[in-house]
């Protein structure tokens, strides 16, 4: 299934939901905002919000400094 990951574009698995996808592709020391087809969604909904085709998923990841 293709779908849009921070602005490319990515082929993830059938039933592959948010959790799954920050889970393979953020670092796992740093916390995440997801965003959703333009809506954010909090870390306890991430295992609920299945992906479709061409779905647009947004990764950030915060850094310090300036």
């Amino acid at each position: 299934m293709k779908i849009y990951l921070n602005g490319e574009k990515f082929e993830g698995s059938e039933n592959l939901t948010l959790a799954d996808l920050v889970a393979r592709q953020a670092p796992s020391d740093r916390r995440v905002a997801v965003l959703h087809n333009g809506q954010v969604i909090t870390a306890d909904r991430l295992d609920s919000v299945h992906l479709a085709p061409d779905d647009r998923v947004e990764l950030v990841t915060l850094a310090p400094g300036g």
